[in-house]
């Protein structure tokens, strides 16, 4: 089932900056985190965190999960810093957030268009749907990354043991 919703360009362009990041840019400008909303059919984007944005910020795992509100559905392109017992990792982590707590009809369209977002976000490793806070909790969002277990998130322990 498709909704007809479409990406907006802007979308892939994001993407493209996030995944491709160049070893001569400047880290501050790097990309950290995207929040996309349908608006009039379209998935835009409505917020972008830069690391310069966050960098004031004690824990930007907070941050990402502070724009899940409590009843508005929405989509979050976040690139994760973690540690495993091996060494630290970064993945972007693409999370659509339908909570509970809104409208049936606003959940069936974000549903039904997470296929468009995930073309438009080709490649992205893990694809999330977060329906309430305990799926964003840090120890279940550890759990993520599978058998790379996060022992920390954003540098912050994450509740998971060492193997």
């Amino acid at each position: 089932m498709t909704s007809g919703v479409k990406c907006d360009d802007e979308v892939t362009t994001l993407f493209d900056e996030m995944r491709l990041v160049k070893k001569d840019s400047n880290n501050l400008e790097r990309i950290r985190l995207v929040v996309f909303e349908i608006v009039d059919s379209v998935i835009k984007p409505i917020k972008t965190f830069r690391q310069k944005d966050l960098n004031d910020e004690e824990n930007v795992f907070k941050v990402f999960v502070n724009q899940m509100p409590g009843q508005k559905c929405r989509y979050l392109l976040y690139d994760c810093h973690y540690t495993t017992v091996d060494s630290p990792k970064q993945e972007l982590v693409l999370v659509m957030w339908t909570p509970d707590t809104s409208c049936c009809k606003e959940k069936m369209i974000y549903a039904s268009s997470k296929s468009s977002i995930k073309g438009a976000l080709h490649g992205v490793k893990h694809v999330l749907e977060f329906n309430d806070a305990s799926d964003h909790a840090i120890e279940a969002f550890a759990e993520t990354f599978g058998r790379d277990v996060a022992l920390q998130i954003e540098g912050h322990d994450c509740g998971c043991k060492k193997h």
